[in-house]
């Protein structure tokens, strides 16, 4: 169930960056469109840095499958996401 909530939060962000690029046209207020690219960007941030223990590039649990895994792929991933978000905002 957790992974279902994940994979439609990151759905939901793809969709945003879809609709912002231009491709399709929604709707939505422009404060929405303006905020929604940093909020992105900053919840991937904070990801990457974690949450000192078991997630995130200062963890202290680093010894478990999963902490090996975050260490090399989740956390490096999550501050590339993060760094192309504000980089798009920037520009834009």
């Amino acid at each position: 169930m957790d992974s279902a909530i994940v994979g439609f939060a990151l759905l939901a962000f793809c969709c945003f960056y879809f609709y912002k690029s231009g491709v399709a046209t929604v709707y939505l207020p422009n404060w929405v469109m303006q905020y929604t690219g940093w909020i992105i960007a900053l919840l991937f941030f904070i990801r990457a840095i974690g949450d000192f223990k078991y997630v995130g590039f200062f963890k202290s649990v680093k010894q478990t499958t999963f902490g090996t895994l975050d260490t090399t792929y989740y956390a490096p991933l999550c501050l590339v996401i993060s760094s192309v978000g504000i980089i798009i905002e920037i520009l834009n």
